[in-house]
């Protein structure tokens, strides 16, 4: 039996989903995120782009100008895509913008005749040519897809997708066309007899259509049938329309320059609900970009709780806050504490010297659920001499301490051989060990030179693994590793140094097997910055981002990347102290669950005491909330953290001692783009046949799941009778489950806690376990007791949202059949997440697997079961796009498709031509 973990250019595999099986995962991952949107209009005669509540306030009726002739707006990833005719054939363009009104590319796209449309599906744009009568395809990012995707159109005006389908207005024959988004014709006449149909909208399964020529609004199924020819009449010269999630229809009059507000039963809500636009032609709903942040004190800390806040909270898997001070406490050498969510602080542990003292880094929560910190002075040994140099100790969630290990300096001549004075924040790798760093000690080189730190790899239980010292006297090395390390993607540690050689810090990499390699090199003054804050994130690209504290002609900090190759780039320079923007950025970054980078400044901004800030994977930093003076967010000095309702966490020394704050930047928090809660049925055989699947953990936090093994309780002919659960680690080892009232591992009774999590199997055969994961690939075998065979369902679901980390990157193996035993797979999808899903079959055989089904199938559908993209060999639709995202199969003959999607649950179906069978792969991968 082979166990694929990774399938494809060095990505690695993880487990799918059935959305019909996936109902306790909503549970966890709840229904997503609507958000009230903003209407954006053209306006051809004044050549501007003007923003609208969906109330009819004016948020900015000037929010893009200098237009040439715009004719309309799609809405996508944060961006606004326009259209503009140019004056002529040939000179149309699309430009590219954000939702603030900012000028990314004005001739993103450029070379169109007469653009009168466009819209974003699958990640492409998709644009209607009145004046040559064609449909073009061009990607995001301003690339030629298809520049005639489809020809022989009628003057086409509108278009609209939905689905795999395309529905385009074509004014010179008055009719609707029904085209698939790679260009297939379906019904080039799908209605007729309409009059002047310039505007085309979808909701609900029905079409809208805007007919200029007698001023109304006629509704059609998507099959064509008439539903009602005057749904909305005494319109004037209607353009565009547009549907907002609550099933409002917004319809743009170039007549009187208003837009009008409808329901899709053709009540008037307001038909003059924005007035004096200058010439009303295109329009979108888009998400509000604009919603009105808000900060609130959770708690503030006294003297007995400690003082000093140098580090940042941890949000724990029981939903409390822990967090260490520097100061305060019983003895003043700093304490750990805890904070609920409804703000009671209690004070877990006082440092009093013997049990360390002065911490200074933040609490990890380690995968046996206990939490782990250093201390940067303290302890004694075994006769009760004290060292003063730093120990590493765990904590248990009900306050219980124990010192792992202490760095020690038996002559308080020398520096320490295994390091002094820890400063950084521990991190957990994939092999469950810990590894941190110290700010001095280490060995001697060969020249006699003391050590200026040393990076570190120890076990849970205190055994020290690797400690290296760095020497940092030459500009290949770093010194003084003050920073938290991270795990990056590829199974190495990266970390930033406050000083290297004669230079103001550096980036490194450290090896899980102890070997450090510098990577760049902060210069001493200019665009580059120096004297790094706060340590490096990896970024939803794979990038490296981090910030310096000075940099540029005030000095006051920058943000950069380092890609894996080692390009450094300087994204942004902060003005002077007391800017707008802010000035000298404090703590590393956080990834956010929707895929932008966020971190603070520690001065500047309006109120003159910080900002929080968004960097997107394009490099774009806007201020999301400038901190007011006196406010308990002021000068935050550390990273941020999300909690699990999508708000971020931050703590500072507000009034001296220090507090916790939530900051609230959109009315349901940030939330994520993901892919989560796993579930895949598929009929289960012995061998190469059993059921496999795979998952990713990203992130830097371990996540509890749940994975069950689902047979006998299946309400279906042939189910599995007796599954038996098997969950390979990346470092090997095997957790396994055969019934799950009982822990194999222990075998003792685990039916209380799997009871808990509100999802235990209903029938005792069936297989389930927990498990808190570090970070990494992981596979999932069912399998039928002694040999047995028959329809199973793998899944696993995410107990612990509040953990920085998620499920990714989600895939099944397993044998293909027939009917419905085809590969039944799904997900669930958070909001606007852009995915590639892939059928994979022939290319299997180089991994030695037998019967690899030769011609697979794809389909992906909503949770109604409405196709919503499909694809036989990969090259047929989307072929730059996927060959874009670095995912291409291998082999032509298998499966791919590209699609952003709305939260809500998805089933991937895999089939073979003609009916043939064999083992096959469906996978998912998250763009964001």
């Amino acid at each position: 039996m082979k166990i694929l973990h990774s399938l494809a250019a060095g990505l690695l595999s993880a487990t799918s989903i059935l959305a019909r099986w996936v109902a306790f995962a909503l549970l966890f991952l709840g229904a997503g995120l609507v958000l009230a949107g903003d209407v954006f209009v053209t306006n051809k005669n004044s050549g501007t782009i003007g923003e609208y509540t969906s109330t009819g306030e004016t948020v900015n009726a000037a929010l893009i100008t200098g237009l040439n002739f715009p004719t309309d707006v799609a809405v996508s990833g944060g961006f606004l895509y326009v259209t503009s005719v140019n004056g002529g054939s040939g000179a149309g363009t699309i430009g590219q913008y954000t939702l603030t009104g900012g000028t990314v590319n004005a001739a993103l796209v450029t070379g169109l005749n007469g653009p009168a449309d466009v819209v974003v599906s699958g990640g492409n744009l998709f644009v209607a040519n009145a004046f040559s009568g064609t449909i073009g395809e061009y990607t995001t990012s301003g690339a030629t897809v298809n520049a005639t995707l489809i020809t022989g159109l009628s003057t086409p005006q509108d278009l609209v997708v939905s689905g795999d389908n395309l529905f385009v207005a074509n004014l010179g024959s008055n009719t609707i066309g029904q085209y698939t988004t790679s260009g297939v014709t379906v019904n080039a006449a799908l209605v007729t007899g309409l009059n002047g149909p310039v505007g085309i909208a979808v909701s609900a399964g029905n079409l809208f259509v805007s007919n200029r020529s007698n001023n109304t609004i006629g509704e059609y199924t998507t099959s064509g049938a008439t539903v009602n020819p005057s749904l909305i009449t005494g319109l004037n010269n209607p353009q565009a329309i547009a549907v907002d999630s609550g099933g409002n229809l917004y319809v743009a009059n170039f007549g009187n320059n208003t837009i009008g507000e409808y329901t899709t039963s053709g009540a008037t809500v307001n038909a003059a609900l924005v007035t004096g636009l200058g010439g009303a032609d295109g329009i979108i709903v888009g998400p509000d970009p604009t919603p009105t942040p808000t900060l609130t004190l959770i708690a503030s800390l006294t003297n007995g709780n400690g003082a000093s806040l140098n580090s940042a909270v941890v949000l724990a898997s029981d939903g409390n806050f822990y967090g260490t001070t520097t100061l305060g406490g019983s003895a003043n050498f700093g304490t750990v504490f805890q904070v609920t969510p409804t703000g009671t602080v209690t004070t877990l542990v006082n440092f009093t010297g013997p049990n360390g003292s002065y911490p200074v880094c933040a609490l990890i929560q380690a995968s046996d659920g206990n939490l782990y910190g250093t201390t940067n002075g303290g302890a004694t040994d075994a006769t009760g001499h004290p060292f003063n140099y730093g120990t590493v100790f765990k904590l248990t969630l009900d306050g219980t301490l124990t010192t792992l290990f202490v760095f020690t300096n038996l002559n308080n001549s020398s520096p320490d051989d295994n390091g002094e004075y820890p400063q950084g924040t521990l991190v957990q790798g994939t092999d469950g060990n810990l590894y941190g760093t110290t700010t001095s000690g280490g060995t001697r080189d060969s020249q006699g030179h003391f050590g200026v730190g040393t990076i570190f790899k120890m076990s849970l239980t205190g055994t020290l693994l690797i400690s290296t010292t760095v020497h940092g006297l030459v500009a290949t090395e770093p010194s003084k590793p003050e920073f938290p390390l991270i795990q990056g993607r590829d199974g190495n540690f990266y970390g930033v140094s406050f000083s290297q050689g004669n230079n103001d810090g550096g980036i490194f990499r450290f090896t899980p097997g102890g070997v450090v390699t510098e990577l760049h090199t902060f210069a001493n003054s200019g665009a580059e910055g120096y004297n790094p804050h706060g340590g490096l994130v990896q970024g939803s690209d794979g990038n490296f981002y981090g910030t310096t504290e000075a940099a540029g002609s005030a000095n006051t900090g920058s943000v950069y990347r380092l890609t894996p190759a080692g390009e450094f780039t300087v994204l942004h320079q902060w003005g002077p102290v007391q800017g707008p923007d802010g000035a000298q950025p404090r703590g590393e970054m956080m990834l956010a669950r929707d895929g932008n980078l966020y971190g603070t400044t520690g001065s500047g901004g309006t109120g003159g005491v910080g900002t929080i800030f968004q960097l997107t994977p394009a490099g774009v930093l806007t201020i999301v909330f400038n901190i007011p003076n006196g406010s308990p967010a002021s000068e935050p000095n550390t990273a941020l953290i999300q909690g699990s309702d999508g708000n971020f966490y931050g703590r500072t020394d507000y009034g001296g001692l220090g507090a916790v704050f939530r900051l609230n930047i959109s009315p349901n928090g940030v939330q994520e783009k993901t892919l989560g809660n796993i579930s895949t049925r598929l009929p289960t055989g012995t061998g190469d046949n059993v059921l496999i699947g795979g998952f990713i953990i990203t992130g830097t936090q371990p996540k509890k799941v749940i994975v069950r093994g689902i047979g006998p309780s299946l309400p279906i002919a042939g189910a599995l009778a007796d599954p038996t659960l098997a969950l390979h680690q990346p470092d090997g080892t095997v957790i396994t489950n055969d019934n799950w009232k009982i822990n194999d591992q222990t075998g003792q009774s685990q039916e209380a806690a799997i009871r808990a999590t509100t999802i235990p199997p209903t029938n005792d055969l069936e297989s389930a376990l927990i498990a808190t994961l570090v970070p990494g690939n992981y596979t999932a075998i069912l399998a039928g007791k002694n040999g047995s065979t028959g329809i199973g369902v793998v899944e696993a679901y995410d107990l612990d949202q509040a953990a920085a980390s998620r499920l990714a990157n989600i895939s099944t193996r397993g044998f293909v059949d027939t009917g419905d035993n085809a590969l039944i797979g799904g997900f669930i999808s958070g909001p606007n997440t852009t995915v590639v899903v892939r059928a994979i079959g022939p290319s299997l055989t180089q991994f030695g697997v037998q019967n690899a089904l030769m011609d697979p199938t794809l389909e992906l559908r909503d949770s109604n079961g409405v196709l919503v993209r499909s694809n036989n060999d990969w090259k047929d639709t989307q072929q730059a796009q996927i060959q874009a995202t670095g995912l291409a199969p291998t082999n032509d003959r298998e499966s791919a498709l590209v699609q952003v999607l709305t939260s809500g649950n998805y089933t991937a179906i895999v089939r073979g031509v003609g009916n043939t069978t064999g083992v096959g792969v469906v996978e998912a991968y998250n763009l964001q």
